[in-house]
């Protein structure tokens, strides 16, 4: 079945030249409030995300890259500081915190998988952006909560995260599934979004295969460094899905490898 219909297409399409704008037109600016606010690309045009940890999420649609570059200061404080914080999720959180420290370390997240000694320079796990909306075979819309890139000696492999505060594994791995499923149809449109996103011509695989990461509360309540596996590991490397455990608020103790979950 084909989940990508024509309106779909051409909505990648928008996605893809908004990317290509915010890039090109707005990188002096995301460079100069750098943790602080997140350029996403829409279908309707570039959304203001703050990422103020009091404030997390908070911001505001449908601008033009003019309209940001004349009016920034009085746009974000109105939509992401001067707003009322709206109950903010442990998710919505975890999402600035995550995006915010990428953005501080030129879009890496370090703090999720820390470069190995015998790593290329190059290599590792790069933000790309959040948020973006697929559609179900039954026509349900599903919402990734980050997608990153794996560069890995010369590969560029997806990633897609998903966020979540309490441990709800069923409906975790549907999510994940769901929206892995419609990255590996469809390689193409997402090939043209990260390139968009990172200004250089992007490959995945072929066939492409996605990364699957679940971020959630650790089973106990024990130190980082105590940590062992998370209880369900190897029934989630089964589905292929890697672990990440939450200590608390911002502090992350990352499972073995799918692969190596399977083989221990």
């Amino acid at each position: 079945m084909d989940l990508m219909n024509t309106d779909t297409r051409e909505r990648f399409q928008r996605i893809v030249a908004c990317a290509n704008t915010i890039r090109r037109e707005l990188h002096a600016l995301a460079d100069q409030h750098k943790g602080r606010v997140h350029f996403r690309p829409t279908d309707s045009g570039i959304t203001m995300v703050g990422l103020l940890p009091d404030r997390p999420q908070r911001g505001k649609g449908g601008y033009s890259a003019q309209k940001l570059l004349e009016q920034f200061p009085a746009e974000f404080d109105k939509h992401c500081v001067q707003v009322s914080h709206d109950r903010p999720t442990p998710e919505k959180r975890l999402q600035s915190y995550l995006i915010s420290a990428a953005y501080q370390n030129d879009r890496r997240l370090d703090i999720l998988e820390p470069p190995s000694n015998d790593a290329h320079p190059d290599d590792g796990l790069y933000f790309i952006t959040d948020e973006l909306a697929s559609i179900d075979e039954d026509g349900t819309k599903v919402v990734c909560d980050l997608l990153a890139l794996r560069r890995s000696r010369g590969r560029h492999i997806p990633v897609l995260i998903e966020l979540k505060s309490t441990r709800a594994m069923k409906e975790l791995v549907r999510q994940l599934e769901t929206y892995s499923r419609f990255i590996e149809a469809y390689p193409l449109e997402y090939e043209q979004v990260y390139s968009a996103v990172l200004g250089e011509d992007i490959k995945f695989d072929d066939p492409v295969v996605v990364e699957k990461w679940l971020v959630w509360p650790s089973a106990g309540n024990g130190q980082k460094e105590s940590l062992g596996p998370d209880p369900r590991e190897t029934e989630l490397a089964n589905k292929d899905i890697r672990v990440v455990q939450c200590v608390d608020s911002f502090r992350f103790h990352v499972g073995r490898t799918v692969q190596e979950a399977k083989t221990s």
